[in-house]
């Protein structure tokens, strides 16, 4: 249901289509058992639609299969990555990415500040349902709409994550979480914004 790859009439385009049906993965991924399937697919893929990935889960065999969907398109956000080694962790040993075992109710709420030449930018960090925390803003884009942050780890400053290339740390002042400082990209930041945390019941500027 694709168009044609530019250049290609589309009657070449539906016969590739029909010589490739032989080696639809539909026919074959129901033989993987013993072996364990993890399908990781975005609800916006515009490639891999979600009825195309249900029809391949389907076929897979029910004892071996486990998915995981992001909010993305065919591009995975940063947190399957951590997914996917996580997984592969518990079955055949690999070194599993750090976790954050921090109170995460420390670190949700809104963070405002000025993101660049006269704009006001509002961050809003929450937690999704298994207590992981998500960024939900300006800085998510439509590969990645909402963002669950990557644990990176401690740093001197505060606790650090990631989100694509961009690295988010907490900032703290007297102990309590003030303030979020965003670098990006992450190994030579063109972009350093400090937010700092709103209040609850604050009204931040308009802009």
């Amino acid at each position: 249901r694709l168009a044609a790859p530019p250049g290609m009439p589309a009657d070449q385009w539906c016969r590739w289509n029909d010589a490739m049906e032989p080696l639809a993965g539909t026919r074959f991924v129901g033989r993987a058992a013993p072996a364990r399937l993890l399908f990781l697919w975005g609800r916006q893929d515009f490639f891999v639609r979600p009825h195309l990935a249900e029809a391949l889960w389907r076929a897979a065999p029910a004892a071996s299969r486990e998915a995981r969907w992001y909010e993305s398109g065919h591009g995975l956000p940063g947190a399957a990555g951590d997914d996917l080694q996580e997984w592969l962790a518990a079955r055949i040993g690999l070194a599993a990415p750090p976790v954050f075992r921090g109170p995460v109710a420390e670190y949700v709420g809104t963070y405002s500040g000025w993101g660049g030449h006269t704009d006001v930018l509002d961050l809003r960090i929450a937690a999704d349902s298994a207590g992981r925390l998500t960024m939900q803003g300006p800085f998510t884009g439509p590969e990645d709409p909402v963002g669950r942050l990557s644990y990176l780890g401690p740093s001197a400053d505060g606790e650090a994550f990631r989100l694509d290339d961009k690295r988010i740390t907490f900032l703290r002042t007297n102990g309590r979480v003030a303030a979020v400082r965003i670098d990006a990209p992450i190994d030579d930041p063109h972009v350093h914004i400090v937010l700092p945390r709103v209040a609850s019941g604050t009204t931040t500027a308009a802009r």
